[in-house]
């Protein structure tokens, strides 16, 4: 069964301003407080440097991919956990016995004059990037459809860009300040040309439970 908007919910995410209704759009979710990282946590994750990989964009990202896992950062994984579970339940609403949780985590660090290709995150559900260090250096989330008017015109038709004809839009670093977007949004980091390191954590989900329901039996999918 496919769910619609009625028309008085429609009228509701209608900007005022512009007569606009931004339909179906990619839900990014910023948590509300900051975590606050003590000198032991920051110890442990500047620790992760040591035998860390070199990504193809000169960047590098521990080899430690369990790095909630580690007892150093308990409370830190419980604040992950807290937003995700705002998100994933409170804001998309989906049903408490669809249970979802952290698989890999690791730290990210971007030295000067290195970036982090375009990509997105597969066999995940909801991804994540954790500001740690380096303010000056923003993620930038990539739209997906290469043209907004199917093969009609490109992005460097729009005279500026705005919410409605963005190729990409950034979202400024803010240090123990959580993000959490769909595992298919497609996102990068530009070159760091910041002499001060940015540090980010990052994680990964999945999800257990009964999907589907139970009317149609070629969509149903128990996930253990």
């Amino acid at each position: 069964m496919h769910h619609t908007l009625k028309f008085n919910t429609i009228n509701r995410i209608m900007s005022i301003s512009d007569n606009i209704a931004r339909l179906f759009g990619t839900p990014v979710f910023k948590s509300p407080e900051k975590y606050k990282f003590n000198k032991s946590e920051l110890d442990f994750i500047d620790k992760q440097r040591e035998n860390a990989i070199i990504n193809q964009s000169g960047n590098l990202f521990s080899k430690n991919s369990y790095v909630l896992e580690s007892p150093e950062l308990k409370n830190l994984k419980e604040f992950c956990n807290n937003n995700l579970f705002i998100y994933f339940y409170d804001r998309f609403n989906f049903k408490k016995d669809i249970e979802i949780y952290i698989t890999q985590s690791w730290i990210n660090f971007n030295q000067k004059n290195t970036s982090h290709h375009r990509h997105k995150h597969i066999n995940s559900i909801i991804s994540s990037v954790l500001f740690i260090k380096g303010e000056m250096c923003p993620i930038t989330f990539h739209n997906s459809q290469r043209n907004l008017f199917g093969n009609l015109m490109s992005y460097e038709d729009f005279a500026t860009p705005n919410e409605n004809n963005a190729a990409q839009i950034n979202f400024n670093n803010e240090n123990g300040k959580l993000v959490l977007f769909p595992s298919t949004l497609l996102h990068a980091v530009a070159k760091n040309k910041s002499d001060i390191e940015r540090i980010s954590l990052s994680f990964n989900t999945f999800i257990k439970g009964q999907l589907g329901g139970a009317q149609n039996s070629l969509q149903a999918l128990n996930i253990k």
